[in-house]
């Protein structure tokens, strides 16, 4: 097996260093995620631990899903508004613990969020369909999962 070594460590770990300008948004699979994409900044291999910059165009929606890790974001540009009618703005800092249900969110304007996820992001939606990141932000649709009574709770892991 060879090694790139014309990085250095740290550079190898980040997927998008410089001006994030300068690299294209990727978008997240199906007609579940249309108008959302992303940007990986960085990923870890050894823990899955990611940061990356998300945009949500306006109109688009973010299905209500659970993550089996910790989430973080900060809204830097657009308002999202959340099922229950309260808006998010600019500004907002949120922790979203592993499990817990979130989303649909609405872009009412394009809206670009930093995001960090503690270990690996997956995507489960409320039907089992779940997605997957690669380490590049490229997302693998993994089909459905048999989770029973796990979805549709507040917090899948309790």
């Amino acid at each position: 097996m060879s090694v790139d070594r014309s990085k250095s460590e740290i550079e190898a770990a980040f997927t998008q260093l410089g001006d994030h300008e300068e690299y294209d948004w990727v978008p997240l699979p199906g007609d579940r995620f249309e108008g959302v994409y992303n940007k990986v900044l960085y990923t870890s291999r050894a823990t899955g631990e990611v940061y990356e910059l998300v945009k949500i165009e306006e109109g688009a929606e973010f299905p209500t899903h659970y993550h089996p890790t910790l989430q973080t974001l900060y809204l830097t540009e657009g308002k999202l508004r959340h099922p229950d009618g309260e808006v998010t703005n600019p500004g907002r800092f949120e922790v979203i613990p592993a499990g817990e249900k979130h989303g649909n969110y609405v872009a009412e304007e394009t809206a670009i969020q930093h995001k960090h996820f503690s270990g690996t992001p997956m995507f489960h939606l409320e039907d089992g369909s779940t997605y997957i990141y690669q380490d590049d932000g490229h997302v693998i649709d993994c089909g459905k999962l048999d989770m029973g009574q796990r979805l549709n709770q507040e917090n899948m892991l309790r």
